[in-house]
C-alpha cells in the first residue's frame, strides 16, 4: 500500500507540475510577455468538403506519394475514371488549381485528374499506375526534371514502407494536426519552427489545395535551349512505350518556374524526337509565388490555356 501511495503521489505531484508548466507558458508568451516570441500558433486544418486530405502540415512529413501509392482516403478514385492525367511536380500542382480543372470538365465532358507528387521523376507515377490499372486516354507530362531512370529515395521508401508503414506516417501525422492547434498556444517553441501553411489534396481531381501559402512575386525563366540530350530523349521514349502499352497516348508541357527551367521550344524539340503531341501555353506575363511555383493568378491563366489546347488533341476528340 506505502508503495502505491508513493506511485500515487509521485503521479499526482508530475501533473501538478506539468499544469504549472503549461499554465505559466501560456502566460508568458501572451502578446508583450517575455516569451511572446516562442509563441507559434499553427492553424487547424479545414477541409472544404469530404473528397479532401491534408498532405502537408507544419513543415512536417510531405504525404502525397504514402496516400496515393495505398490509396488512403480513396487518393486515387477520381485517377480511375479520368480521360486526361497530369504527370509532373509540385511545379504541375500549382499550375492545375481546382476550378480550372472543373471548368475543363464542364466544358468539354472530360474528366481530369492530377497524379503529379512533388520532387517525382517518371518512373514512381507509372508504378502507381500499373498498380490501380489507371488507362486514361492521354497523359500530359511536364518535362523538367520528370525524365529521369529511377523513382526517387523518398518515393522507394513509401514503397517498401508498406500499407501499415504508410499508414502509421498518415496517422503521425493527423494526430500533430489535431494536437499542434491547442498545444501551440501553452508550449513554448524556441527553436522549431512550426509554419502555419499546409496543403490539401482531392481524391476527385489530385489537385492541392495551398492554404496560407507565402507569396513572395518572381518572374519565370527559362534556361534549356538547344536539343534535348540524348538522355533525356530516351527516357522519354521509354515512358510514351510504357503508356503506349496502356493505350494511353503521351503529351508533353512545360511549367513556368523562377529558377530556370523548360522553355516551349525546348519542350517542342523533345517532343519532335520522341514523335508525341507538345501543350507549350506562352510563359510571358507570368508570376511565380515563391520563386519556384506559379501563383494563383499565373497559376489560373496557365491552366486555362494548358486545358484549352488539351481539350483539341487529337486523342481526346476520338470517341
Amino acid at each position: 500500500m506505502t508503495r502505491r501511495r508513493h506511485i500515487a503521489r509521485a503521479l499526482a505531484l508530475s501533473a501538478l507540475l506539468f499544469a504549472a508548466f503549461v499554465v505559466t507558458g501560456a502566460a508568458l508568451m501572451q502578446p508583450g510577455r517575455p516569451l511572446a516570441a516562442a509563441r507559434q500558433v499553427t492553424p487547424r486544418v479545414r477541409f472544404p468538403g469530404p473528397d479532401w486530405f491534408c498532405v502537408f502540415y507544419r513543415g512536417g512529413a510531405q504525404l502525397d506519394h504514402t496516400y496515393l501509392w495505398n490509396d488512403f482516403a480513396s487518393a486515387v478514385e477520381g485517377a480511375r475514371t479520368a480521360d486526361v492525367v497530369f504527370l509532373g511536380t509540385s511545379r504541375m500542382q500549382f499550375a492545375l488549381p481546382l476550378h480550372e480543372l472543373r471548368a475543363f470538365e464542364k466544358r468539354t465532358g472530360l474528366r481530369a485528374f492530377s497524379l503529379a507528387l512533388p520532387f517525382e521523376a517518371a518512373p514512381f507515377p507509372l508504378e502507381i499506375m500499373a498498380k490501380f490499372d489507371l488507362r486514361p486516354r492521354v497523359a500530359v507530362a511536364e518535362v523538367d526534371g520528370f525524365f529521369a531512370p529511377e523513382r526517387t529515395i523518398h518515393a522507394t521508401r513509401v514503397v517498401e514502407a508498406g500499407w501499415w508503414g504508410g499508414l502509421a506516417s498518415v496517422w503521425e501525422e493527423r494526430l500533430a494536426a489535431l494536437v499542434w492547434p491547442v498545444a501551440g498556444r501553452v508550449l513554448p517553441s524556441f527553436v522549431i519552427r512550426r509554419p502555419a501553411r499546409y496543403l490539401l489534396r482531392s481524391s476527385a481531381y489530385g489537385a492541392w489545395l495551398p492554404v496560407d501559402w507565402p507569396h513572395r512575386h518572381g518572374s519565370p525563366t527559362a534556361a534549356l535551349v538547344g536539343s534535348p540530350p540524348e538522355e533525356t530523349v530516351a527516357h522519354a521514349r521509354a515512358v510514351r512505350d510504357t503508356l503506349a502499352r496502356r493505350g494511353v497516348q503521351l503529351v508533353l508541357t512545360c511549367v513556368p518556374t523562377g529558377f530556370g527551367g523548360c522553355s516551349p521550344a525546348w519542350t517542342r524539340a523533345l517532343a519532335d524526337a520522341i514523335g508525341v503531341p507538345a501543350v507549350t501555353p506562352p510563359i510571358e506575363g507570368l508570376w511565380t509565388t515563391d520563386f519556384i511555383h506559379l501563383c494563383p493568378l499565373s497559376g489560373k491563366r496557365f491552366a486555362r490555356t494548358l486545358l484549352r489546347e488539351v481539350g483539341r488533341l487529337e486523342a481526346l476528340r476520338r470517341r
